[in-house]
């Protein structure tokens, strides 16, 4: 299994309303890519000494590393990816990324 993990900050002008749709969006994926075990994600709720770096993350669940090759791949994905990126503080540079197997 490979836990693929991405945190970021969002823009403070964010509305709540498109912060909802994102993880709808996000979480709708599980049914629609082979491979992909569980979606999860939401709100940071723990902040060491109150800085907060990042304010959401999202961790999805592959079979193996190809289902998650698949996925970063898919055309499918592009949407809800470039919708992250566009109310990300910093674009693609307020996103990080990790994977680590269980």
């Amino acid at each position: 299994m490979i836990r693929h993990t991405i945190l970021f900050k969002l823009k403070s002008e964010v509305p709540k309303r498109e912060i909802e749709r994102v993880f709808t969006d996000i979480l709708a994926l599980t049914s629609k890519l082979e491979g992909v075990t569980a979606i999860t994600g939401g709100t940071c709720h723990f902040h060491e000494a109150g800085d907060q770096v990042f304010s959401h993350g999202i961790s999805i669940d592959f079979d193996n590393k190809t289902s998650r090759d698949a996925f970063i791949g898919n055309p499918i994905t592009w949407p809800v990816k470039e919708h992250i990126v566009s109310i990300a503080e910093g674009g693609h540079a307020g996103i990080i990324g990790f994977d680590f197997r269980e």
